[in-house]
């Protein structure tokens, strides 16, 4: 509305001028009368970049009432990828709210541009969009915290490459991210394997192999990332850690032979395309197989298949 613009003007004067105290006081004022306002979101976190030189209080206050803001900026459907990626600079010096900030700039990345002139802008690239998640998975690997953030992290990876498919399959750059962040989120997923985690382990690798399930497995540049072998091996270790895991709850049995029937319509499509591979890359894919039918052949053993049934399998 224009009350709202015309308090956004002065808090943004007031700002320059040094008025942190007076210039959040607009932000709220607009933000009351209009709680979803851009630039009235945008100048509450704004006032953070000064925030280090108010008191304790007020500092605390304004920190508030930004994380609030990024709340409701994270959803809104206007945020321009620009705008997002300064709201991310802005909050970097505070620690409680640096991730909040990627993950916003990350969420906004996860839409289609909405227009010609953001497609070809670097900060709106799918491949930015991919750098910063795994970004966001590293710093969350390197404090040791839940891997429930890291889910939700790659939850966003499966909106990027779903929305912008089309751009990834058709830029090296951004191939060569999602290869990266595979590669993060992959040791990950090893790493839980390791310490037994298997419920972790298991959320991981399916959580991984989504990130390409948007691609089309018969597009060159999909199969030459070598991605079709990731993804079927992806599906073959979240089905061991399920494995592990129906020691101790058998139904979960069900959950680790969908995981095979993927990782087995993969290797379909490999055996398909398989012509003129070379015999590293052959070999690879042989043990692919191997250790694929010997571990649906424990699978279903441990789900009671008869004997005729394990005898036909082998």
């Amino acid at each position: 509305g224009d009350a709202a613009s015309c308090w956004c003007t002065a808090g943004a004067c007031l700002l320059k001028q040094g008025l942190l105290q007076a210039s959040c006081e607009c932000a709220k004022s607009a933000l009351q009368q209009y709680p979803d306002d851009l630039g009235a979101l945008l100048l509450s976190i704004s006032c953070t970049a000064d925030a280090g030189q108010a008191g304790d209080d007020e500092k605390t206050l304004i920190l508030q009432e930004a994380r609030a803001s990024v709340g409701v900026l994270r959803k809104h459907r206007d945020l321009q990828p620009w705008q997002a990626a300064k709201v991310a600079i802005l909050l970097q010096p505070h620690e409680d709210l640096a991730m909040l900030g990627l993950e916003t700039l990350a969420t906004c990345l996860a839409k289609p541009p909405l227009s010609e002139v953001a497609a070809t802008d670097s900060v709106a690239s799918a491949a930015n969009g991919i750098a910063v998640i795994r970004d966001l998975v590293q710093r969350r690997l390197a404090k040791m915290e839940p891997e429930a953030d890291v889910l939700r992290y790659l939850a966003i990876a499966v909106e990027l490459v779903a929305a912008r498919k089309l751009e990834i399959l058709g830029k090296a750059s951004s191939l060569e991210e999602i290869r990266r962040l595979l590669q993060t989120s992959w040791d990950f997923g090893q790493d839980l394997g390791r310490r037994s985690a298997w419920a972790s382990c298991a959320a991981v690798f399916e959580a991984t192999q989504r990130i390409l399930e948007p691609l089309d497995p018969a597009e060159d540049a999909f199969a030459s990332a070598g991605f079709v072998d990731g993804r079927a091996w992806c599906f073959i270790l979240s089905a061991s850690a399920r494995v592990h895991q129906a020691r101790e709850d058998g139904e979960l049995l069900e959950k680790a032979l969908a995981c095979l029937d993927g990782a087995h319509k993969l290797c379909e499509h490999i055996n398909r395309a398989a012509a003129g591979a070379d015999r590293l890359l052959a070999a690879g894919r042989s043990k692919l197989f191997l250790v694929l039918v010997l571990l649906e052949f424990e699978v279903r053993c441990l789900s009671g298949d008869s004997e005729q049934h394990l005898r036909s399998f082998v």
